[in-house]
């Protein structure tokens, strides 16, 4: 009976653990859209006379390392951070290419297709891809 029982525990524990590390991902899919949108936004309404932009940055030796900058600038490298936020220690953030979306001043488009990657560290199975695409237009699946 108290085999049946641990088992039982073990299960539900684990499923739990599932469902939550899910929410996780996302709810760090849906800040990132945001954030990206936030950008996009300051950009079209001219905020601080400037193209607005998300740099993408961490280690993948180290759990705690991803993040994700809100700036604005030129670019990222001479730019202004306004605001850092990072990913839960569940997930991974993986660019395809560049490392940094950058809207243009007046028009929220982009210079190029810019794509994003967020899995679960314990489920590579477990994945989010973000696109922004030169005209604008922002999706995540």
């Amino acid at each position: 009976m108290i085999g049946i029982i641990a088992v039982l525990a073990l299960g539900g524990t684990v499923t739990y653990r599932g469902v939550f590390l899910e929410r996780q991902l996302d709810g760090a899919t849906q800040k990132t859209v945001a954030v990206l949108k936030n950008a996009q936004s300051r950009a079209i309404s001219g905020e601080n006379n400037s193209n607005w932009g998300v740099h993408f940055g961490g280690d993948p030796m180290i759990h705690l390392a991803y993040y994700y900058q809100l700036f604005y600038g030129p670019s990222y490298t001479s730019g202004t951070v306004v605001s850092t936020a990072y990913y839960p220690t569940s997930t991974i953030a993986a660019t395809i290419g560049s490392q940094d979306v950058i809207f243009y001043k007046n028009s929220g488009q982009a210079d190029f297709t810019f794509s994003i990657a967020l899995q679960l560290w314990s489920d590579a199975s477990s994945r989010k891809t973000i696109t922004v695409h030169p005209n604008g237009l922002i999706e995540s699946n």
